[in-house]
């Protein structure tokens, strides 16, 4: 009969297999300058030089519905705002998962209070739906990203591009590290990468237990109120 291991010794085999694994894969992965992303932030490596990369999603605006006199106004905004820009900007398209967690989770609940056999079950065909169509779908996100080897002008571009993204009155997104994983899933054409880099799936006993993910801020108002653009303005600065 075999000996079952103790709990310490079966992680710390499971860590040293990792480990191991991670090694063999470092050969045709660790030639990227990806060090790590945290606090939604890239940071690459070269050597002893540090590079910052933060950035934004733009929610897709559909201006096809919109009068003429709307559309003519958002494309000069945002025709504004690129000239103002006097840094270096990176944009990407990026076909990233389509992100119904939220929703599938509040279905989950109303499955669990729901009573009535008939209406538990029309529940339960929109949760399986969602789940289908989270898992053979994907949507096209739109990333704009400031670079810079000194950290604090780094996040001065940031908050530069955000404070002019501001008065724009387009909905966008400050890029967590999620979206900055899926990005390079998608970029190297590699479903390892994630693992590899981030300790996840085989990975996972590598992974730092007191790292907490943050949300990345959501920005966006619908209003011509300048009042309201300055304050949000003004609490960037």
């Amino acid at each position: 009969m075999k000996k079952k291991l103790s709990p310490e010794k079966a992680k710390q085999k499971e860590i040293r297999k990792a480990e191991r694994t991670k090694k063999k894969l470092a050969t045709s992965l660790a030639w990227s300058h990806v060090e790590r992303i945290r606090d939604n932030m890239i940071v690459l490596k070269s050597k002893k030089t540090e590079e910052y990369i933060l950035g934004i999603k733009l929610i897709p605006r559909n201006l096809f519905i919109e009068n003429s006199n709307a559309q003519f106004v958002a494309i000069n905004q945002i025709r504004s705002v690129l000239n103002q820009i006097n840094f270096k900007l990176y944009w990407a398209v990026c076909h990233n998962p389509v992100n119904l967690d939220a929703h599938l989770s509040e279905l989950s609940k109303q499955m669990q209070e729901e009573e009535d056999p008939v209406i538990w079950e029309m529940i339960e065909n929109d949760f399986e739906k969602a789940a289908w169509f989270q898992q053979t779908h994907v949507e096209i996100e739109f990333f704009l990203m400031v670079k810079d080897h000194n950290y604090e002008n780094c996040v001065k571009k940031y908050n530069q591009l955000v404070g002019l993204f501001l008065s724009t009155g387009y909905r966008f997104k400050e890029l967590d590290d999620c979206d900055y994983e899926n990005f390079l899933a998608y970029l190297y054409e590699n479903p390892m990468i994630n693992n590899f880099y981030f300790s996840h799936g085989i990975f996972s006993s590598l992974k730092d237990e007191d790292y907490e993910v943050l949300p990345g801020k959501e920005y966006g108002y619908d209003t011509d109120d300048k009042e309201e653009q300055e304050e949000l303005i003004d609490d960037m600065e």
